[in-house]
């Protein structure tokens, strides 16, 4: 277990992006999402540690919350290691089929976040990156009856 990586369970994920795609707040390949930030402490205490944690409103949340962004990148020496869980199965995705978490209701997931200290001429900073992820998604009620035809690959 190293020192400086930030664990948070039962997380609640937003504006996930893992295919990387182009928006109006994102540049293509860019892959992320957000996970928000359960009380002022631990928003505080984040910030602490120099991670980008901000407070953002919006018309779900007119009352705000802390949020923050963590990066995925698979073009790496130690790629995330990132779980699809439901009921009826376990998945480690890889840099293809992360991207069918954008379309999947997820319930919850448990973070491992590696805080990487970068510098860029005269700015620094402290980005979020995702090191091991178990997202817990929501299943449609008949998945558990028909789970044996989807482990066959065609559902």
């Amino acid at each position: 277990m190293q020192e400086n990586l930030v664990y948070i369970e039962n997380a609640q994920l937003e504006w996930v992006n893992f295919a990387g795609r182009r928006t109006e707040y994102n540049a293509e390949g860019n892959r992320n999402f957000h996970v928000v930030i359960d009380s002022e402490q631990s928003a505080e205490d984040l910030k602490r540690i120099g991670l980008n944690v901000k407070f953002k409103t919006d018309y779900k949340h007119p009352d705000g919350r802390y949020v923050l962004k963590v990066n995925v990148n698979y073009d790496t020496e130690y790629p995330p290691r990132i779980f699809m869980i439901t009921n009826t199965n376990k998945v480690l995705l890889d840099d293809e089929s992360v991207k069918q978490l954008d379309n999947m209701r997820i319930i919850s997931a448990d973070l491992e976040i590696n805080p990487h200290h970068w510098s860029k001429g005269k700015n620094e900073g402290v980005s979020a990156y995702i090191r091991t992820m178990y997202v817990t998604i929501e299943e449609d009620r008949f998945a558990y009856k028909y789970r044996d035809l989807a482990e066959g690959g065609n559902l």
